[in-house]
């Protein structure tokens, strides 16, 4: 194997596409150094998860308006029902 190394300056958009071509080209174990680009590889198309604490359906004392039940004392769970409380 050996080791190339190229620097290709591309928005973070576009790194799917370009990574894509790279590998279908031959190129493998691909690198991304910009923190914030890999975050954005990471997290895109992914949904937002809001944790009972910060949900509009829960209540201090763990009790979930969404489920009508006691879910989470602690408010450290989730949920697929979860959306994030006004101004939060």
């Amino acid at each position: 194997m050996e080791w190339l190394e190229i620097t290709i300056s591309t928005a973070a958009a576009d790194i799917k596409t370009v990574t894509t071509a790279l590998t279908a080209a031959g190129f493998s174990d691909l690198v991304i150094e910009d923190q914030e680009e890999r975050i954005a590889i990471m997290t895109e198309g992914k949904p937002e998860i809001v944790m009972c604490k910060d949900c509009k359906y829960w209540h201090h004392s763990g009790y979930c308006k969404k489920i009508m039940m006691v879910a989470d004392r602690f408010g450290n769970d989730f949920c697929s029902y979860g959306e994030r409380r006004e101004g939060e």
